[in-house]
């Protein structure tokens, strides 16, 4: 046979034939029937695709062999279905197989490119591929009327909450979007486009919504009431929630004083607090850092006094309030 060099290959040296080539695109197409130019020239050594195809085209015009035909043959039909040759029966029947396999609509990232490509040349858009095959949408198209569109989303809202049996975030709503419990819901920054804001997307759709700050003032009223109820008069600021500025006020309000120290630091302040903080031999110097930290004065600046650490101060005032526990009622251990 005649020796052929390969065409487009970039300083390559080493003379191919086309025995040679048939050799190794049959070795190549017996293992991978499917193999595309580029794997097949990277197998011939060569560089390009170009000259891959030259090879596959002096292959099939000298080759007496009919098992290499065969293989030529197989992979040409394999490509003639891969090059968009399928027709919109054999796409829905695709659809649906991967409709069963899933167990789900399937959304166009479950695809390979070549499904993918298919049904967007058949049908020009994903949505339109599904309808065809029977099945919902993965996602609505929103119409140009803004009316239409909010009344949609308002829906879509009404259809979440509906699910999860209160008005939901926006956590919540893009949580049930992603996961496709319920068909057809549109992207979540859509209700900031037509609405401005998600509380007034909420109230768009028929939802009492309450304000964040007013859901914390709420919480903060409520707890205060709480601490006020078990008669302390000395309560941490942690276990407040909200502002720290809103819980001064409301502490303030209710008669309690407000602490810059631990929980449980502060239910003992409140603790010997109530008992007038009575002295105790031979630990006035504890006495005296639990007066300071039940006027609101933090550990640091306490210890910063004293020339101690916080912790140190921490560990005094505990020791007192342990002393009194042990000469009173043993509760605040």
């Amino acid at each position: 046979m005649a020796e052929m060099r390969p065409v487009g290959c970039r300083g390559r040296k080493q003379k191919l034939t086309t025995a040679e080539a048939e050799r190794i695109v049959c070795e190549l197409l017996a293992v991978k029937p499917h193999a595309s130019l580029t794997e097949i020239s990277r197998a011939l050594g060569v560089v390009c695709s170009k000259t891959a195809r030259v090879y596959l085209s002096k292959i099939r015009q000298s080759t007496t062999s009919l098992k290499t035909l065969a293989f030529l043959d197989e992979r040409a039909q394999r490509f003639r279905v891969y090059a968009g040759k399928r027709t919109p029966h054999e796409v829905i029947e695709a659809i649906l197989g991967l409709r069963k396999d899933l167990g789900r609509t399937p959304r166009m990232a479950d695809l390979d490119h070549r499904l993918r490509n298919h049904a967007l040349r058949q049908f020009s858009t994903w949505n339109r591929a599904l309808e065809a095959a029977g099945l919902s949408p993965n996602r609505i198209t929103l119409t140009r009327d803004s009316d239409s569109r909010e009344e949609v989303f308002s829906d879509a809202l009404r259809r979440v909450a509906s699910i999860i049996g209160h008005p939901p975030t926006e956590t919540e709503y893009e949580k049930a979007r992603k996961a496709r419990t319920i068909p057809s819901l549109p992207y979540y920054r859509v209700g900031y486009r037509l609405f401005g804001s998600w509380r007034k997307t909420l109230h768009a759709a028929g939802f009492q919504v309450v304000s964040k700050k007013v859901q914390r003032e709420e919480a903060l009223r409520s707890t205060i009431a709480f601490h006020k109820q078990c008669g302390r008069t000395i309560v941490s600021a942690r276990e407040l929630p909200g502002l720290h500025s809103d819980k001064i006020k409301a502490a303030n309000l209710a008669g309690i004083k407000l602490v810059r120290v631990q929980s449980r630091m502060a239910w003992r302040l409140d603790k010997v607090a109530r008992l007038g903080f009575p002295e105790i031999e031979g630990n006035d110097r504890g006495r005296q850092c639990a007066l300071r930290a039940a006027q609101g004065e933090n550990l640091v600046s306490i210890g910063a006094s004293y020339g101690l650490s916080r912790e140190r101060i921490r560990q005094l005032i505990a020791a007192y309030a342990s002393w009194i526990a042990e000469t009173d009622s043993g509760e605040l251990r």
